[in-house]
């Protein structure tokens, strides 16, 4: 059986047998909530960041697997730099593992409210 090197970054591309999130995505999502110094990028940095185009990243966070921007402005928006470093990360654990990750509930949780957050 040939091995797909595609990454798992969609939740509707490739589904998750269940909502389970590996202790390896789980303490991903801890780290990234430590990070205190972090920068917020903008689009154009994000597009480098992470390979895609503006219609890919504004698709994919309104359907809930990538991780969303924050108001910086009355019109300007920005995302975290440490959000975007856990995506990609939980990104090439997808690609380098059999068992796939629920995009969408990986953002759920990492970009719950401190305190509220329900790693399982």
């Amino acid at each position: 059986m040939k091995r797909s090197t595609q990454p798992v970054a969609n939740a509707s591309r490739c589904p998750a047998e269940s909502n389970f999130l590996s202790q390896e995505i789980q303490d991903l999502i801890v780290r990234t909530r430590r990070v205190t110094d972090d920068r917020v990028l903008r689009l154009p940095h994000v597009r480098e960041k992470v390979g895609r185009a503006n219609a890919t990243i504004w698709k994919d966070v309104s359907e809930g697997t990538f991780p969303p921007p924050v108001r910086i402005g009355p019109r300007a928006v920005g995302w975290r730099n440490s959000e975007l470093a856990a995506w990609l990360e939980a990104c090439s654990i997808a690609s380098r593992t059999r068992q796939p990750i629920d995009m969408k509930v990986f953002i759920a949780q990492l970009i719950a409210p401190k305190g509220t957050e329900n790693v399982q």
